[in-house]
């Protein structure tokens, strides 16, 4: 009868090792899934305000340069709104460019939705192509 007793003291003690490393598996993957997904929302709500942003930029205003005369046709200087060209913008217009987040030196395209920094933009004259002088972004 003791050998009995001994080998059903066994088969509990095997059964309770086997839960409890189960238990401590199930742990370890509920852990890391629910890390993964933490971090899934945290992306798809940091996406949400980006674009909530950047919908708010576009209601507002349009950043825009003082240009001098053009070197090179004569072309007149004056104040224009900065656009994002058809050769450069993924949406394959001419889109215009809004200041992000009534930031001071970060514009938004209204297309594609990219992302710039005003003071390094380049301004090319409309008729000749050639690179205008910038007096002042305003």
């Amino acid at each position: 009868m003791d050998e009995y007793r001994d080998l059903e003291v066994l088969t509990e003690k095997i059964r309770s090792t086997f839960s409890t490393n189960d238990q401590h598996d199930y742990e370890k993957k509920q852990k890391i899934f629910s890390d993964d997904t933490e971090q899934r929302l945290e992306k798809i709500a940091e996406r949400i305000n980006r674009e909530n942003r950047i919908n708010a930029s576009i209601n507002g205003s349009e950043p825009q340069v003082h240009l001098e005369q053009c070197s090179e046709c004569g072309c007149t200087g004056g104040i224009v709104s900065i656009i994002h060209s058809k050769e450069v913008c993924s949406s394959k217009r001419n889109e215009n460019y809004y200041r992000y987040n009534d930031q001071e030196d970060v514009m938004v395209c209204d297309a594609c939705r990219k992302l710039e920094k005003i003071s390094v933009t380049k301004i090319e004259c409309s008729k000749c192509g050639i690179e205008r002088k910038i007096i002042s972004f305003l």
